[in-house]
């Protein structure tokens, strides 16, 4: 059976670091799904964890060799759900959402001002980004006013990022090496560098076919 963490590099494409994190973590979920498995029947399961590529770049500090990752837990939406939740509320009023109504939503969505601290520089920056996008607001809804807010979103992230203190690279995928985690039947077979074409030859071999 193959399982793949595909949002995980959605997550890293779009550089958005609570999103990550959180889909990490439902990935580990499910690899202890198959660890209990693997417990019960030792003999004949293979467990193989590796990835296609890396994403992204993501660097661990921002050049000061400090981390504020406990941030991340205040976000409670990726930049793709957050940017549809106020579309989605503008087409229920029919009206451009005032900046009290944007911030209040950043406030529940990503924490900022309440639990992750920000700046007031950080401030002036989404403000700007909204007042560029929507005007002052309110004023009438016009069709496809709102996937403007995708800005808006990107610079939450941005944001995000900055508070805890890491960084990226790129939005698209990077030559780092990816790791291989095996434990099982054949585990030894996935010792070393490993071409990722070898692999799933290694697991065929090892499945008798």
């Amino acid at each position: 059976m193959m399982m793949e963490g595909g949002r995980i590099d959605n997550a890293c494409h779009a550089n958005d670091p609570g999103a990550y994190i959180q889909e990490m973590l439902d990935f580990d979920e499910a690899i202890k799904v198959a660890y209990d498995f693997y417990l019960r029947h030792k003999k004949e399961t293979l467990i193989v964890i590796t990835a296609d590529h890396e994403t992204g770049g993501l660097g661990l500090t921002a050049g000061d060799y400090k981390t504020n990752l406990k941030v991340l837990q205040y976000q409670k939406m990726s930049k793709g759900a957050f940017s549809a939740h106020l579309e989605q509320m503008g087409r229920e009023i029919g009206d451009i959402l005032t900046w009290d109504e944007v911030q209040e939503e950043l406030k529940k969505c990503f924490g900022f001002w309440d639990t992750v601290e920000l700046t007031d520089k950080q401030t002036d920056r989404l403000r700007s980004v909204y007042v560029e996008t929507f005007g002052m607001g309110p004023g009438e809804l016009k069709d496809g006013e709102y996937f403007e807010v995708d800005r808006l979103t990107d610079e939450a992230a941005r944001i995000m990022t900055e508070a805890a203190q890491i960084s990226w690279a790129a939005g698209c995928h990077s030559g780092s090496f990816v790791p291989v985690f095996a434990v099982g039947a054949g585990a030894d077979q996935f010792t070393g560098q490993i071409n990722n074409t070898e692999i799933p030859m290694k697991i065929k071999k090892l499945a008798g076919y």
